[in-house]
């Protein structure tokens, strides 16, 4: 075989390798079953940070924290159909108290977008921009809304200072905390979006509502013990 084909066939199954290992990443990190929550070990190695909603001095609370990425549409339906079901049933009744946190597992858009979502966080409207983008990005008719512009239609939407919020983001001054946040599921042996830890132990994906009841009551009734 001359030497130039061998030269070509080797960097085709270079190429081929690389991607087949990206795909492979992407196929970790989205949702493989939406019929359950699927339990994972518990992880003790978690910051507790102040919950985006609910008290955090209420010691008879129990913990949830919600993993998001914008990119995701199981991520869009958890927060449509089954975040605003927790929130009225325990969290308006201080049962639970609920930090939110953000991933960028689709790729370089997927961390823009959680980077400018923790820069609106820095002005108090975190939850505003994740609702907005999820809307947006509804209505984008498969065009992504999470381009620098679309990113910038998302901040204006949600009232943000733009020059203050357009610093952050060209600074890109959360990527180490979004790849935490990917750790933090690693650890609790998430392998889909979205993930949810209640009072220390991972669930995958975003089954219906009436899934998630039994394990909050289990967690509800264990944390009065």
């Amino acid at each position: 075989m001359p030497k130039s084909r061998v030269v070509f066939v080797t960097l085709i199954l270079i190429f081929s390798v690389a991607a087949g290992v990206l795909i492979l990443n992407n196929f970790f990190f989205r949702s493989e079953n939406r019929n359950q929550p699927s339990t994972q070990s518990t992880s003790s190695s978690i910051t507790k940070e102040n919950p985006n909603l609910g008290s955090a001095s209420n010691q008879k609370a129990i913990s949830i924290i919600v993993y998001l990425d914008l990119l995701c549409p199981d991520c869009e339906r958890a927060h449509r159909e089954i975040l605003p079901r927790i929130i009225k049933d325990y969290v308006d009744t201080n049962k639970a108290k609920i930090s939110y946190k953000i991933l960028g597992t689709y790729g370089p858009e997927s961390m823009s977008a959680g980077n400018a979502t923790y820069c609106a966080d820095e002005q108090g409207k975190m939850l505003n921009f994740i609702k907005n983008a999820y809307e947006i990005a509804a209505r984008s008719n498969n065009v992504s809304p999470f381009s620098n512009i679309g990113l910038t239609n998302i901040a204006r939407k949600t009232s943000l200072k733009i020059p203050e919020w357009q610093d952050c983001v060209s600074k890109s001054k959360y990527t180490s905390k979004i790849n935490k946040n990917k750790q933090e599921v690693l650890d609790t042996g998430g392998y889909g979006t979205p993930h949810f830890i209640i009072e220390g132990k991972g669930y995958n994906g975003a089954p219906p509502y009436d899934i998630f009841v039994p394990v909050i009551e289990s967690a509800i009734a264990e944390k009065v013990k």
